[in-house]
């Protein structure tokens, strides 16, 4: 496999896996309730979503879908928020389950990369405010859309992936369970969608 190849592929993998979550936190509306929640992805613009990779998402949240460690994620959290200031997202959390300091969501995302998708997501409660913390999977998955997310990076001007490996990994994700799909896109690092999805359909053809 080419670097150039593999830079595509692993360029893929962050435009798929970055879910941008504009929190737009307004002041609190009661302490642990699910409109504070709410809020936290629904109210208007109280701090910049390049302030929310630090205030309302943990390190860990960073780190899984930035696909960086350490100080890095927060700096690529930032550098995406930057590119996405133009960008009209709304946030939709539904099925609020709160218990105690920790709560889980259901997130729709319209307006990015990530529409269609509902995902599941873990929050805690630090300081007195919610952050986003972990991605525990697709609520529901709509594959088509997610496969037409790889299709356009494949087939732009000056793309370097070989139709015959482009097909092959689309079957891949035509195959693949939820899990395994969460698992590839939002495991923190690019190994587990290279390792189980990219390399089989490289060395397929080589």
């Amino acid at each position: 496999m080419t670097a150039a190849t593999r830079n595509s592929l692993l360029a893929l993998a962050l435009i798929a896996s970055l879910a941008l979550f504009c929190t737009r936190a307004e002041g609190a509306v009661g302490a642990g309730t699910k409109s504070e929640i709410r809020q936290m992805f629904q109210g208007s613009s109280a701090e910049s979503d390049v302030k929310a990779c630090s205030t309302r998402k943990t390190q860990r949240f960073n780190e899984q879908t930035t696909h960086a460690s350490g100080s890095r994620a927060l700096k690529v959290c930032e550098r995406e928020a930057r590119l996405a200031e133009d960008l009209v997202i709304t946030d939709v959390a539904s099925h609020i389950v709160v218990r105690g300091s920790t709560a889980t969501i259901h997130l729709k995302e319209s307006g990015d990369n990530l529409e269609g998708q509902i995902l599941e997501v873990k929050l805690i409660r630090v300081g007195g405010r919610w952050k986003a913390d972990e991605i525990l999977g697709f609520y529901h998955l709509d594959r088509n859309r997610l496969i037409a997310l790889f299709k356009e990076e494949f087939t732009r001007p000056g793309a370097v992936v070989p139709k015959k490996i482009a097909a092959c990994i689309y079957h891949g994700l035509r195959q693949a369970t939820k899990d395994e799909i969460t698992e590839y896109l939002y495991s923190g690092s690019d190994q587990a969608i290279n390792n189980e999805l990219y390399d089989p359909c490289i060395a397929k053809f080589e």
